[in-house]
């Protein structure tokens, strides 16, 4: 990629696809937002560690044990795009890359500690090779990562932690620059680092020794058979030893005269014992002869190019007349590479990723969040631990219970509409006739030469595979009545679905995040847990995320969310986040109204019901629209 404007682009499309309008934009990044709670804390249960909410400079730290994030500001509907999508793929490639570490790197063994303390040159190595490494063995692992962690290098080039390598960088940032880039460029497959890694080996050839980068291309292939963290401070090790080996060899040629260089000096010698013996020489004042010519003009010169470019741009003598290289620009080259293996821990170079990328997503959060106060979207907590395939013990409920007389009494009503027009179709065989009740467009224009075949049939096959979680908001603000008669509507559409044949059904409320009926169980034998009592906040974003996570782990085809609340929710952009990102999981999502209708613009369907007697015509109007739909 050639440019900033191109890396962008390719950002855009990678994070917001097919969106075109800057509110659908908006939407489709918002959606991504939210599915990165889920993916960071599933990633992280598969490896046995954790993520931990973390503000501050350890931002992306991890020791092994444990990956630090951060809460993460949802940007306003005004925000610019590229901001969005810039603190998506540094907060996305920040997960996949600490998660590839936390599986595949070793942090407590001394050797290798104790290795990278030694020199600064060996810790940003070891930090580059390893990164490469376990980011090869993450992407084989999870092939979806690399989409993130390919975007995390663009990411980092647009924020400007990793920048075009000049000449003019001091020779440790040359050198790690252009390993940084060579190695992500042919060894991890990101292609995105491309003009980078030219401009990098320009750098490289102008600065360093030749033929520098034809020995590094002897060792760097032992990148393909790295198995270890211990396997990547070995190659570094290697490769600083390949350098300082380089490096001496360099100076040894830069301080050994060239043959034409001893011709000169020679005849210099001559030319001096001539003037003592009474013969003059050119440039000698006392014979006449000018200040600027002669060994003058000589020791100027070298002087000259002794203090030209300090990173190998130095000036050069005449020449030699043998086609070498002027002496000191040797002299600089060999300098400039020691200068490199001889950088303390103070001077700028590549090395891990970690630190860049917080910096990076630091940096991009603040600007978020100087947009005005931000909502927040949670990192960790109790939505994304809690079981969600067992029934929950501690539940709080009323005593005594409800009334379920009431419940029941719909619920075969329900149940018998829902068994009559509840069907997913599935696809059949179709066929082009003279008969029936559906044209077929793109069969009209054989009406112009009298063919009446414009009718088409479908053979279908009732197909109902559909998993369906209930979602009751029990907050205190549900008190009284509302809590009531949510619970019995819960209770009553979670018998009516039950009893269809290909539907699977749970119950779950927040907050507290409790599973009142887990999938495959039948309410029959939880029926007193449906007597719900109503307490705390109104965390719905979170108890969305719950839903998700159960309908995530079912294997139906289809997957439907009903959300029973007052639609009043403690952060309605967080909400609309979990919602957005439920819908680009494949969920459909409705809700459903007690008494009130703040729910309206929130949802995508929204229906309100003021007694359990609405609730079976309520429901069918819920849900005709999306579940009742037949597939042709």
């Amino acid at each position: 990629m050639k440019d900033i404007t191109e890396i962008k682009a390719y950002l855009r499309d990678k994070f917001v696809g097919k969106a075109v309008t800057p509110s659908d934009m908006t939407k489709s990044c918002k959606a991504v937002l939210g599915s990165l709670p889920i993916i960071a804390n599933a990633l992280a249960k598969a490896s046995g560690k954790t993520v931990a909410v973390q503000h501050g400079h350890t931002l992306g730290a991890t020791d092994g044990n444990t990956i630090y994030m951060m809460d993460m500001p949802i940007p306003k509907d005004s925000s610019d795009i590229d901001t969005f999508v810039l603190m998506l793929a540094l907060s996305y490639g920040l997960t996949h890359h600490e998660i590839g570490h936390v599986n595949d790197s070793t942090f407590d063994d001394p050797e290798i500690n104790e290795g990278r303390r030694s020199s600064a040159l060996v810790d940003h190595l070891v930090g580059i090779i390893e990164d490469v490494r376990q980011e090869n063995v993450h992407i084989a692992r999870y092939p979806g990562s690399k989409l993130y962690l390919d975007g995390l290098a663009a990411a980092l080039q647009v924020t400007g932690h990793y920048a075009p390598v000049t000449p003019q960088e001091p020779p440790l940032a040359i050198l790690t620059g252009y390993l940084l880039y060579r190695l992500y460029w042919e060894y991890r497959g990101d292609y995105t680092v491309e003009n980078m890694l030219t401009q990098a080996e320009d750098a490289v050839r102008q600065t360093f020794p030749e033929g520098l980068v034809a020995r590094l291309e002897t060792i760097l292939p032992r990148m393909d058979d790295l198995e270890s963290t211990a396997d990547s401070m070995e190659l570094a090790r290697d490769i600083a030893d390949l350098l300082k080996d380089e490096a001496d060899k360099a100076q040894q040629e830069a301080s050994t005269p060239s043959p034409g260089r001893q011709d000169a000096q020679q005849g210099q010698g001559t030319a001096s014992q001539g003037a003592q013996a009474g013969n003059p020489t050119p440039g000698d004042p006392s014979q006449g002869g000018s200040a600027q010519g002669g060994s003058g003009q000589d020791d100027s010169s070298r002087q000259d190019g002794s203090q030209g470019d300090p990173q190998g741009g130095a000036s050069s003598d005449a020449g030699n007349g043998h086609g070498d290289a002027p002496t000191t620009e040797k002299e600089q080259r060999a300098a400039n590479l020691q200068a490199a293996l001889d950088a303390d821990k103070t001077e700028k170079g590549y090395g891990d990723r970690s630190r860049d990328i917080a910096a990076a997503l630091n940096a991009i959060i603040s600007q978020v969040e100087e947009e005005g106060p931000a909502a927040h979207l949670e990192m960790t907590g109790e939505h994304l631990d809690a079981e969600v395939a067992a029934t929950t013990s501690d539940l709080p409920m009323v005593t005594p219970g409800y009334d379920m007389a009431e419940a029941l009494s719909v619920t075969a009503q329900l149940r018998m509409r829902l068994v009559r027009e509840m069907q997913s179709m599935a696809d059949g065989e179709v066929t082009v006739g003279t008969r029936g009740r559906r044209l077929s467009g793109g069969h009209l224009a054989r009406v112009g030469v009298a063919d009446g075949r414009i009718f088409r049939t479908v053979d279908e096959e009732v197909e109902v595979n559909t998993a369906v979680c209930l979602l009751e908001d029990v907050s205190g603000s549900m008190d009284g009545e509302p809590i009531e008669l949510a619970s019995k509507a819960l209770y009553a559409t979670t018998r009516a679905m039950e009893g269809i044949d290909g539907v699977n059904v749970a119950a779950a409320t927040f907050p507290g995040f409790y599973v009142v009926k887990p999938f495959g169980v039948k309410s029959g034998l939880v029926r007193d847990r449906f007597n719900l009592d109503s307490h705390g906040g109104t965390p719905m974003a979170q108890g969305i995320t719950l839903a998700r996570r159960m309908l995530t782990a079912t294997t139906e085809r289809r997957k439907m969310l009903i959300v029973i609340t007052d639609g009043r929710p403690d952060s309605r952009p967080a909400t609309e986040v979990a919602i957005l990102a439920a819908q680009a999981a494949g969920i459909e999502v409705y809700g459903l109204g007690i008494k009130i209708d703040a729910g309206e613009g929130l949802f995508p369907t929204w229906l309100t019901i003021k007694s359990i007697a609405e609730l079976p015509y309520t429901m069918i109007g819920l849900l005709r629209e999306r579940l009742f739909a037949k597939a042709a």
